[in-house]
């Protein structure tokens, strides 16, 4: 089987995400019921990875009722398995890491470890992640992102407001 590129290339996936986010585009999501998560359209499951977050302003105001026009949305951003909680932010279980913009805690399994400081409108946020080769398997071969279809482990990014 040939591999064809995907077209698009990687971007928020419009069917991998908790009902309540919404996506402004392929690369911006939002939400008014606290977090929850949206996973990337394609996964790595070997391999050295690297892909970037910027926070930008919060952008819940144009789509929630006025009542919640006062409150400052939050987010949290890291990798995640396919098995992760939709219905939760990243890190909430043992099937994700991530980190909090509040705090600049990473968090994995509910528990905050100093990381950063609070994160801000502007900054630029790196996830990386190296996951070995098994014992035993051959060395991957190197293809560009869009071509990685595993879904063992892909981005997740959970948006919130409370």
């Amino acid at each position: 089987i040939r591999k064809v590129p995907d077209p698009v290339g990687v971007c928020l996936s419009p069917c991998d995400r908790a009902p309540a986010v919404r996506l402004l585009n392929a690369f911006t999501a939002t939400g008014s019921k606290g977090y929850r998560s949206v996973r990337a359209t394609h996964g790595v499951h070997r391999g050295t990875w690297l892909f970037e977050v910027e926070i930008k302003e919060d952008t819940t105001q144009i789509i929630v009722d006025d009542k919640f026009n006062h409150v400052k949305g939050h987010v949290r951003v890291g990798w995640a398995q396919s098995q992760a909680e939709l219905q939760a932010p990243v890190g909430y279980d043992s099937f994700g890491y991530g980190i909090a913009d509040k705090t600049g805690d990473k968090v994995h399994q509910r528990k905050l470890e100093p990381l950063s400081r609070p994160l801000k409108v502007g900054d630029v946020i790196g996830c990386y992640i190296h996951l070995p080769a098994l014992v035993g398997e051959a060395p991957p071969h190197i293809y560009p992102v869009p071509q990685v279809v595993s879904p063992e482990v892909v981005t997740a990014v959970a948006v919130t407001t409370h």
